[in-house]
């Protein structure tokens, strides 16, 4: 009995489960895990770093302007009318009634030297003229009997014998001296009544052009009436007015000018500064420079073949001048825009890096500064392209940049072939 008691005790006995031996083992595999972790996060962060691009440095592209040449001289640029060297008013000498006119007398027609334009009714300048040559010959032979008598009276004093020398009266020298007298002022009359009859008919003076004819046919006159005007056609004259500073700089030197006008586009007219007017005008504080132009109007000498190739300057014309002063020394012209407000200049080095320079300005007109020193022929001059620039600072000149410095504006490239190019022959 006790037997099978005790075999079933055990036999209900619970079969051991392990659960105390399985803690380990996990623990073991938490530790792996985080030893697996750890070393991925090594690995992974102690590798070098991958190598990086530097990051690029945007190099502006900038316009510039290089100058091949010195200026040989300054243009002082103004402006003026055309009018005629000299003008004339026709006025009446003697008084009478017009009874002729010419049809060249007419405003805007071309006169030569001495040609007829006007006549004035010369009948009584004719009779008067007669009446002088009557009053000479009587005068004339009012002489010839006073040097008879004189002559016979010497004559006869001799033959009375009487001692001494005759006086003046008793041979009649007062009466001889009377009658020459009389010849010369007869003389005289008469030349007065030559040129009364003369002055009845009006001469162009010289070769013009008839401004006006204030006077008509049948019109009667009074001397010093105002018959005409005429503008001579052998040269013109243009006042222009300049600067005090551009004044000093022309001194003694022979100076050219060219003219243009938007009326004749294309056209350059040829003066000579001939006169300088050395006084400083009150009101407008600028001084006056009169330029000749011969043969304005393209007349010339029928006998010679025409050479001028370009149409007439025509009085009270507008035109626009540049004076071309001579230089006496080497000159830079650059574009004013490319001065900053304190005349600098910033230019461009051999490393294509910027440099800013002080240079010496001579003279500064609407478009140009002209440059004693400062920049050397053949730098390149910065003009656009950056907002701030600074010394030191890299820029880019490619071919493309160096042609739109040549193109930035009409004016630019225009004046700088203008008056830099022409200016050196």
């Amino acid at each position: 009995m006790i037997d099978q008691t005790e075999d079933h005790a055990q036999a209900t006995d619970p079969i051991p489960t392990h659960q105390g031996s399985n803690k380990p083992l996990l623990l073991g595999a938490f530790v792996g895990l985080l030893v697996a972790i750890a070393v991925f996060v090594m690995a992974k962060y102690s590798k070098p770093p991958s190598p990086q691009k530097p990051a690029s440095v945007s190099v502006p592209l900038v316009q510039t302007l290089t100058l091949d040449g010195y200026t040989q001289s300054l243009p002082v640029r103004s402006q003026g009318v055309v009018r005629p060297m000299w003008q004339t008013q026709l006025l009446a000498e003697v008084s009478g009634r017009v009874v002729k006119l010419s049809p060249s007398f007419e405003a805007g027609a071309f006169v030569k030297k001495g040609e007829w334009l006007l006549s004035i009714e010369d009948t009584d300048y004719v009779a008067n003229l007669k009446a002088a040559e009557a009053e000479l010959a009587r005068a004339q032979a009012a002489l010839e009997q006073a040097q008879e008598e004189t002559r016979q009276a010497q004559k006869d004093w001799a033959l009375l014998g009487r001692a001494g020398q005759a006086n003046d009266l008793a041979l009649k020298k007062p009466q001889l001296a009377q009658a020459r007298a009389s010849v010369k002022s007869a003389r005289v009359g008469l030349t007065q009544a030559r040129k009364a009859l003369e002055r009845t008919q009006i001469l162009a003076p010289y070769a013009g052009l008839i401004a006006s004819r204030p006077v008509q046919l049948e019109q009667f006159v009074s001397q010093g009436t105002q018959l005409g005007q005429i503008y001579s056609t052998q040269a013109a004259e243009i006042r222009l007015p300049v600067t005090f500073r551009e004044y000093q700089l022309m001194g003694s030197a022979a100076v050219a000018v060219q003219f243009t006008s938007e009326a004749v586009p294309g056209v350059i007219w040829q003066g000579q500064v001939h006169r300088l007017e050395h006084r400083i005008e009150e009101r407008s504080r600028l001084v006056y420079l009169s330029v000749r132009i011969e043969d304005p109007y393209q007349l010339g000498d029928p006998a010679q073949p025409d050479t001028a190739a370009q149409p007439p300057l025509p009085f009270g014309l507008f035109v626009e001048a540049k004076v071309l002063i001579p230089a006496t020394e080497p000159l830079l012209a650059v574009p004013r825009t490319a001065l900053t407000p304190e005349d600098r200049l910033w230019v461009v080095l051999d490393d294509h890096t910027l440099e800013q320079r002080a240079p010496e300005v001579l003279y500064k007109d609407r478009q140009f500064a002209y440059l004693r020193s400062g920049l050397k022929v053949g730098e390149p001059i910065y003009l656009a392209g950056i907002s701030t620039p600074l010394p030191g600072m890299k820029v880019r000149l490619s071919d493309v940049s160096q042609d739109n410095s040549q193109d930035i504006s009409q004016d630019i490239s225009q004046d700088i072939s203008q008056d830099i190019s022409q200016d050196n022959p």
